[in-house]
């Protein structure tokens, strides 16, 4: 049988791969790449008129390893609870349609209790490189209404990405912590 991408290894130790042979694509393993094929896959939903539930489900069960600065660390409650990091990303903009867009500059990881053993020596401030598996990407928009002058409305729309993980592994620190 062969392994595909959206099968993770248990437990999550090697890097992203599709068939034995092939490279990853690009977006799994460079945040700015999966920014840029998030939106193109959302255009074309769009176009095409397809739901963004049925974009979240091309990315959903894959494995990525991408870079980023940790910020800040909670351990599991107890064994078999996840923990839960907060990672500085490089800031993406990605366009949801075409009046919904967003900035995203943190990511939120779910390390189960066995994988929290090696985040725990990671001091805030490190940049690591990280993998970890997108379990779901669930746009939420909220709209902002208020008033300009001589009572003309306006509304600003902005949408969070709800970029959901699911597991994540320490791969290693990229340089020296502050």
């Amino acid at each position: 049988m062969s392994r595909t991408i959206a099968q993770v290894p248990e437990p999550m130790t090697t890097a992203p791969h599709l068939e034995l042979g092939q490279e990853p694509q690009a977006w799994q393993t460079d945040w700015s790449a999966f920014a840029k094929e998030y939106t193109t896959q959302c255009r074309l939903a769009v176009q095409s008129r397809r739901s963004l539930g049925e974009v979240s489900q091309m990315f959903e069960g894959k494995v990525v390893e991408w870079t980023g600065v940790l910020k800040s660390a909670k351990a599991p409650a107890s064994p078999g609870k996840m923990g839960e990091i907060a990672m500085a990303m490089d800031r993406v903009h990605i366009d949801i349609t075409a009046d919904a867009s967003t900035d995203v500059e943190m990511l939120t990881l779910s390390p189960l209790g066995e994988e929290w053993a090696a985040w725990a020596t990671v001091k805030e401030g490190s940049k690591v490189t990280f993998r970890c598996q997108i379990k779901d990407i669930v746009p939420r928009q909220f709209s902002e209404t208020g008033w300009g002058g001589g009572g003309n409305s306006w509304v600003a729309k902005a949408t969070d990405l709800g970029l959901e993980t699911k597991r994540a592994t320490f791969v290693r620190t990229l340089d020296k912590s502050p």
